[in-house]
This record gives structure tokens, sequence and C-alpha cells, in this order.
């Protein structure tokens, strides 16, 4: 049966509509694979294999991309550097309540370029002190939580103590369950076990 060229017409828009809606499905699966890790291109070859299809080399890098760049925007491009102890030591400390002097000091520096110089990066360093101030809210919350959580742990370890000593006491009463060997283990325990350490004597100290 012929077939008209409008026919043939319609038969091309229908293939073109077909491969454009499987391109946004494939699209995305082929994001998914490099983020999970797995999307690698195969060698010497200008395709390669996919569970849902074959997907250019072009769809790759630009898949690649998305993902660099949403990691990139989530702020996951870069781990951020955990400051060691040694490094905080080598860090200069401000005097309390700088922070009422940072704006002033900035448009002094961006106002008097010919005498001050132009190489501080003060919009810069406003973002900075605005970080700078958004931890110190959380280093407060953290600690408020951290003295909680030191409270309640306190309190339930005591529980448990007076409940362990209670029980001791009255092993140490029984004539059957004195020498039991927990009674016994915990009696050793108390008696060389972890103290408080005592206070460090002056060694300039003379004794009388």
């Amino acid at each position: 049966m012929a077939t008209g060229a409008g026919g043939m017409g319609s038969l091309e828009e229908s293939t073109r509509e077909g491969r454009t809606r499987e391109e946004p499905a494939m699209n995305k699966n082929t994001i998914d694979k490099f983020k999970s890790g797995s999307g690698k291109a195969g060698q010497g070859a200008e395709v390669h294999k996919h569970p849902d299809g074959v997907v250019p080399r072009d769809e790759q890098a630009a898949a690649q991309e998305i993902v660099q760049s949403e990691a990139a925007d989530a702020g996951h491009a870069k781990p951020q550097a955990t400051v060691t102890t040694q490094h905080k030591r080598g860090l200069s400390k401000p005097r309390d309540g700088y922070e009422e002097h940072v704006e002033g000091v900035f448009q002094l520096y961006e106002g008097n370029g010919a005498e001050l110089g132009t190489s501080i990066d003060t919009p810069g360093l406003r973002k900075t002190q605005a970080q700078s101030v958004e931890l110190a809210k959380e280093v407060e919350r953290l600690e408020a939580e951290r003295r909680q959580a030191s409270g309640l742990r306190m309190q339930a370890a005591s529980s448990v103590w007076n409940a362990m000593m209670e029980i001791y006491h009255k092993a140490l009463a029984s004539k059957t369950l004195r020498e039991h060997p927990t009674v016994v283990a915990l009696e050793r325990f108390l008696k060389t076990g972890p103290r408080q350490p005592k206070p460090a004597s002056d060694p300039n100290k003379k004794s009388e």
C-alpha cells in the first residue's frame, strides 16, 4: 500500500517525538549513574552500554558536568578541612566585642584606597564575618546541648550507681552471697578502681 508524503511526514514527526520523549529519561539515568560513581566511558569507543540503551559520549560529558555543578552548589565539591588543635594555636584571637568595629574599619579602608591600599577583600570578609556570627550561634546552641546531655548522663549514671551500691551492701550482709564472684570483683574494684586524682603537691612547699 502506497504511503503519501503527508503520511511519511507524520511518521518522521512521530519518530522524532518518540526519541525526544526518551531522551530526558536517558539523561536522568545517566546523571544518576554518575552520581552513584558508576558512570564511566568505555575506552576506544564512542558509546558505552547502559541499562536503558546506548548513551552517546556527549551525553556522558553533559551528565558529568551537571553532577559536578550540583555538587559544587551543594557545597560538596570540596570537603571542609578540620581545624586541628595545632592550627588553632597559630590563630590570632580577636578581642571580645570586636564585631562592633568591623563595618567601620572596612568602610574606612574602602574610602581611603590611596592611603590604605586595595588588596584586602572587604566584601569577601563581610561574608566571612557573617559566617562567624552564625557559627557563634551554632557553638552556643551545641554547648547548651552538651551541658544538657552531660547533666542527663550524670543523673542516669548516678541512678545506676546508687542501685548497684544498694545491691552490693545487701550482698555483703548476706552470709550466702558475700563470697559471690560478682561481689568479690566489685569489692576489688572499689578498693583499686579509678578515683579522683589527688591534687599535685607543691614542690616548693616545705614539709613540717
